[in-house]
């Protein structure tokens, strides 16, 4: 047995160091620091070794289930702010019309056209509600509308065809789609049916109205709401279905994917003003033949088309036949269409009174009808909830 000595002198057998109970107590301090390092090399050594895949999973597992719980919050809070930016739109829409309003005494017509009713059909002057507070919302374009010229004019056109004009105002960012169509519109009445001077909403045919003639309140009746593209439109700039509504048909939900939306919904600026400007007959059935979209809106049958006589739109006949068929259309459908939103719990309105307020997609159709009603005395916040 090798002996070792304590500093002290004193020998100490190799069984001491190994901890005998029988030996003297104590040990050689650096010998005994050797095992301890020894034993901690060893352990640091076998710790050391990689992750095992079962590990890895484990750890990718718990970052998806992480990220799953927190996308539905993000995309909530992501439809809050497109909502909150929705509202605000319609917010800067009301204060034009109370702007103009309170310069002239009155509101603007819906839509100026001397031979009504208005349908869906781009013939006519059908100047609109929306040009006339637009020198509130972008001075650039009111400046250069053409008052005197129908807004399918080719001067008017121009302006139509620079969708930049008024786009972030008038478009909704929730629902992106193509076309000069604006998502949102002035209610005209509380029926389905082409825009006339009879109608009970605030914005119909040659009628200005005062405020003295809304006798349920600003507070209780409806001046816009949001909409979904429906069929043919001819822009922001046309009195027709583009930017007037009617609570005669019940609040629609956007429920398509977005590849429907860019082939069906709607058209894009170009081709409908190539529709607007090009009379051949041939190209406009190729159009109405061809455009139908998943609800079969706007398709126009061969036979129907075929009572369109030849020639050219311009003509008097022609003109008279697309006033009677086309501008009917859809048939069997909304002629004029209703409110609509892409907005998962209902759409949002703005009243006189300049609030705005979401009415949900179930609301009872007499209530919505009563809202849009200027003057049935049912209006009544009562019905909002």
């Amino acid at each position: 047995m090798r002996i070792v000595r304590r500093r002290d002198g004193d020998p100490v057998g190799g069984a001491a160091l190994c901890g005998d109970p029988a030996q003297t107590p104590g040990t050689f301090q650096p010998i005994a620091e050797a095992c301890v390092a020894t034993q901690i090399a060893r352990a640091t050594h076998h710790e050391q070794r990689g992750i095992t895949q079962i590990e890895l999973w484990c750890v990718v597992l718990i970052i998806g289930t992480l990220i799953s719980l927190l996308l539905p919050a993000v995309q909530a809070c992501r439809e809050m702010a497109r909502n909150a930016q929705c509202q605000h739109h319609l917010l800067q829409l009301g204060l034009a019309i109370r702007n103009y309003e309170t310069i002239h005494g009155r509101f603007p017509a819906g839509v100026v056209e001397p031979g009504g009713p208005v349908r869906n059909v781009p013939i006519g002057f059908h100047h609109n509600w929306l040009i006339a507070v637009v020198p509130w919302i972008d001075p650039v374009p009111g400046r250069m509308i053409r008052a005197d010229l129908s807004v399918y004019d080719p001067a008017n056109l121009e302006i139509l065809a620079a969708e930049e004009n008024c786009g972030w105002t008038l478009r909704c960012p929730s629902f992106v789609y193509r076309g000069a169509s604006p998502s949102y519109a002035g209610c005209h009445g509380d029926e389905d049916k082409p825009i006339d001077e009879n109608d009970h909403g605030v914005f119909v045919r040659n009628r200005f109205l005062k405020v003295d003639e809304i006798t349920d309140g600003c507070s209780h009746t409806i001046f816009l709401g949001e909409k979904l593209p429906l069929g043919l439109e001819w822009g922001w700039l046309s009195g027709t279905r583009a930017t007037l509504r009617n609570a005669g048909v019940p609040l629609e939900k956007f429920a398509y994917p977005t590849a429907s939306l860019q082939n069906s919904y709607s058209v894009n600026t170009e081709e409908t003003i190539r529709i607007i400007q090009n009379p051949e007959r041939e190209d406009v059935a190729r159009f109405w033949t061809s455009s139908q979209d998943e609800r079969r809106l706007w398709g126009v049958p061969p036979d129907v088309l075929a009572r369109i006589p030849e020639g050219p739109a311009t003509t008097p006949e022609v003109k008279q036949a697309l006033l009677q068929i086309l501008g009917s259309l859809p048939e069997g459908g909304p002629m004029i269409g209703g409110f609509g939103s892409a907005h998962l719990d209902g759409v949002n309105f703005l009243f006189g009174d300049l609030s705005v307020r979401k009415l949900r997609f179930d609301i009872e159709q007499k209530v919505l009808k009563s809202l849009a009603h200027r003057s049935d005395g049912e209006g009544t916040d009562d019905a909002l909830r």
